[in-house]
């Protein structure tokens, strides 16, 4: 594995006199950013669980600011905060280094700045691991809430959460092959992973937790717990030192994406082996078939729409009642054209509802006089198309039938 190694100078590391070492450290990594870091600083000592110690590393940022804000907590915090001040940015995966190097525990925390915990995270997550059924596991994940923000002045507003990633219910080599459903704040997991798989690759930018947790899954397991105890908090400015990298450097991040899988599959192919960098490039080519379906499905949706419209329809019988007839119905509803009923093949349909619309079999939308027919399927429109068509041939009547 490449690295690469970076000259640096800490100014100083301020350390407790004869600070014990905690069973969990939490290494926050922060450059001038104070009005998220004091919010960050209170998340952390705000834990019910009390054995931490936390490491601030301000990576090339003012240390004013984060000196004072560390002094304001001093109380709460029971003097248990390590700053290490760099005099120039390094990158976050060598912060995280640094601050990981700089004390010693059980298990680790990489906590950004701008992100905050569950008061009960560290609670929950430790005593998992530290059960007889959690010990087989490197670390543990839990789910994550979204957090939409902006910074109004010096107040930070909240202005919509949801639950990051809903679809993901556990943590598996295969999934992470094709991203990252972890954001570093919800991951805790035991120091003894470095030993075993390395430290953050620090010539990365960006995406350097999605290669670290890769690493551990070639060798080891990672729990999900299924409950809400962190926030992963997103402003969507593109630049300024409040902006996420997720929102302000998306061309970045696609760009280390394929560096990381370009250099994996070479090492697999220097080999002559299937590894890591195969399975990475076989979930590259899936997620890209994936999107690619999923611009042609919309744009499938977009074009029965235009159609319609084209041809000054204001009321049409939909065939399908699936993820398609969901999304056309709600598109079709958008540009004021309405559904008069919800045709289906399947008989156990018929006489249901859906979208508050009745769903019935297509001579019964014949009967009720429909006459414009919207098919609300991708892979099998062509099929239905020529089902309905035949099916007015027969009974010698006008259809239009508007296509994907």
């Amino acid at each position: 594995m490449h690295h690469l190694f970076v000259r640096f100078q800490v100014l100083f590391i301020r350390r407790v006199p004869d600070m014990p070492s905690s069973k969990v450290a939490v290494v926050m990594r922060t450059k001038n950013r104070p009005l998220l870091l004091a919010r960050a600083l209170d998340s952390v000592c705000s834990q019910t669980y009390r054995d931490w110690i936390l490491v601030v590393v301000n990576d090339g940022g003012d240390p004013e600011p984060v000196e004072r804000l560390v002094r304001e907590r001093a109380t709460s915090a029971d003097d248990r905060i390590v700053v290490v001040h760099h005099d120039r940015s390094l990158g976050m995966e060598a912060a995280s280094n640094r601050g990981i190097r700089a004390v010693t525990s059980d298990y680790l925390l990489i906590h950004d700045d701008d992100d905050s915990l569950h008061p009960q995270f560290l609670e929950k997550t430790i005593q998992f691991l530290d059960s007889p059924f959690g010990s087989r596991f490197a670390g543990v994940a839990v789910r994550a809430v979204k957090v939409l923000e902006e910074i109004r002045g010096d107040v930070i507003v909240t202005l919509h959460r949801e639950p990051y990633r809903p679809d993901i219910k556990t943590v598996g080599l295969a999934e992470m092959a094709v991203s990252n459903p972890v954001p570093p704040i919800s991951f805790l997991y035991r120091r003894s992973v470095h030993d075993a798989v390395g430290y953050y690759d620090e010539s990365l930018p960006v995406l350097g937790d999605w290669e670290f947790y890769l690493r551990i899954l070639e060798r080891f397991d990672i729990y999900y717990l299924d409950e809400e105890l962190a926030y992963y908090h997103h402003r969507y400015l593109k630049t300024g030192a409040y902006s996420n990298t997720v929102v302000g450097q998306t061309d970045l991040h696609r760009l280390y994406d394929t560096l990381v899988r370009n250099r994996r599959l070479r090492e697999d192919l220097a080999k002559g082996t299937f590894g890591l960098g195969a399975l990475l490039a076989i979930a590259s080519l899936h997620a890209s078939a994936a999107n690619a379906k999923k611009a042609l499905t919309e744009e499938a949706k977009r074009s029965v729409v235009r159609q319609l419209r084209h041809n000054r329809v204001r009321r049409v019988a939909v065939y399908g009642t699936g993820e398609f007839a969901d999304d056309l119905y709600r598109l079709l509803a958008h540009n004021g054209v309405e559904t008069g009923v919800f045709v289906d093949s399947d008989a156990r349909l018929h006489g249901k509802m859906f979208h508050g619309v009745e769903v019935v079999p297509l001579e019964e939308a014949a009967r009720r006089g429909f006459r414009d027919f919207a098919v609300a399927s991708f892979s099998y429109a062509d099929d239905i198309a020529a089902t309905i068509a035949l099916a007015f041939e027969q009974w010698n009547l006008p259809v239009r039938i508007f296509c994907p």
